[in-house]
């Protein structure tokens, strides 16, 4: 991993050289790591402590609220995340989510 400098010498019939350095630089492995390390509401909170491998939350947000935004954070920089199928920069708020009245559904996707 890092930089793998490569030489090479050019010879001319004259016996004069020039030396050329390439580096190569060898990306690290990919992650698999499509988890988040955090998840919050704009309005009201979770109904259960985030954890990463658990799957599936609910909040309850009082009758006035008629709107919220979601703040997912991914665990991996280089992984991408998405709030009801609107990609969004990890730890940035999506875009703000109409509620209806009664139960709501928001789709967090986290991939890798």
């Amino acid at each position: 991993m890092g930089a793998n400098p490569i030489l090479v010498e050019v010879t001319a019939e004259s016996g004069a050289t020039t030396i050329y350095t390439v580096n190569v630089i060898r990306e690290t492995a990919a992650s698999n790591d499509a988890s988040l390390s955090s998840l919050t509401l704009s309005t009201g909170s979770l109904d259960q402590i985030f954890q990463s491998s658990l799957l599936s939350y609910t909040a309850t947000v009082g009758y006035i609220t008629s709107s919220t935004t979601v703040t997912p954070t991914t665990s991996d920089i280089n992984a991408t995340v998405s709030v009801n199928g609107v990609t969004v920069l990890s730890g940035t708020a999506s875009e703000s989510i109409v509620l209806n009245e009664g139960s709501n559904t928001i789709t967090v996707e986290a991939s890798r």
